[in-house]
């Protein structure tokens, strides 16, 4: 029916696209800034008309990378994905959580920095408030590599977290 081309001069990269409210999509991924990434957000309308598009967290030696986002019951969205801090070295990321408004204007950010590496790849928000986030970690669990949930409350705090997994990735 359509095909519409969005983004700035750098790459941007999908990772999820979700129905809003009013008809329109909401995507989210990540752009390439000066060989970093950093979480983008775009909102398009019905007809994939850009309405706005913004990043987050564009910082030098930070790879950010959105990898979930969903509509909020305010209208707002919550994105999901992972970051991973290179001034260290150190091969370690986190899970790295955004909420904005209804025009993209972020309202918090939450990182969960555990010792090794973490992703996160799902997250939704929860009828009683709050929001289950899927993803990974090497940090904890029985293997190098197990599944993650974590419940968390409506400013991103945690709630509990379980693990699953076997010895193997």
């Amino acid at each position: 029916l359509w095909t519409k081309k969005i983004g700035g001069d750098e790459a941007e990269y999908v990772e999820d696209i979700q129905p809003t409210f009013d008809g329109g999509y909401i995507i989210c991924g990540y752009a390439d800034e000066d060989y970093y990434a950093c979480y983008y957000l775009a909102k398009t309308s019905a007809k994939g008309e850009l309405s706005w598009s913004k990043n987050y967290g564009c910082t030098a030696r930070v790879d950010l990378r959105a990898q979930s986002v969903q509509q909020t019951a305010d209208s707002g969205y919550i994105m999901a994905g992972y970051g991973d801090d290179h001034t260290y070295g150190d091969g370690t990321g986190y899970m790295y959580l955004v909420k904005t408004d209804s025009i993209g204007d972020t309202l918090w950010t939450k990182k969960y920095d555990w010792p090794s590496y973490e992703i996160a790849y799902s997250v939704h928000e929860l009828p009683e408030g709050g929001y289950i986030i899927g993803g990974y970690t090497s940090s904890f669990g029985a293997g190098a590599s197990d599944f993650l949930l974590m419940k968390t409350e409506e400013q991103g705090d945690s709630l509990w977290m379980k693990i699953y997994g076997g010895t193997a990735d």
